[in-house]
């Protein structure tokens, strides 16, 4: 009986383990995990674009507009302390000349900082929200494409 409930539970909670690598680590984490338990990479794909239009709405309405509590003012300052550290990159400066573009690309190209820096570079460049929300969400689709395609030309290489 426990057997059974343990086998009928494991595909949720392999589900509810990958939205929290993909909100904590990013997709360069969470699309080999969910590879690896078995989700078909366009699913994946979905899943992941799903999580990353959720953490970008956090970050642009909750996140700008809720100082008055205290957890998100916390949060704030460590946000506030990261782009600082991000500013003196290199890479952060290559794509803080980009422009608009540079918003899109960051999050594109793995390993690059992903939302956060999309984030943090659009706040820079003076975007609006909904500007910064639009470049974000083109950028996970494209992003999370690129993953997608990689994965489903990996996974018939190696099958």
């Amino acid at each position: 009986m426990l057997e059974e409930l343990i086998h009928s539970t494991q595909p949720a909670i392999n589900f509810l383990a990958l939205v929290v690598i993909q909100l904590i680590l990013g997709k360069k984490v969470s699309f080999p995990y969910g590879i690896v338990f078995g989700f078909d990479p366009v699913n994946l794909g979905i899943i992941i674009t799903i999580c990353d239009i959720f953490f970008i709405t956090f970050l642009l309405f909750v996140f700008e507009s809720s100082s008055k509590i205290k957890i998100i003012s916390r949060f704030r300052g460590k946000y506030t302390a990261k782009s600082d550290k991000w500013k003196d990159k290199r890479s952060f400066q290559y794509f803080n000349k980009l422009g608009k573009i540079g918003v899109v690309t960051v999050i594109i190209i793995p390993f690059t900082g992903g939302l956060w820096m999309a984030y943090i570079l659009a706040n820079l460049l003076f975007l609006k929200k909904t500007e910064t929300f639009s470049l974000t969400m083109l950028g996970a689709i494209l992003g999370n494409s690129l993953f997608v395609l990689s994965s489903m030309g990996i996974l018939k290489w190696v099958i």
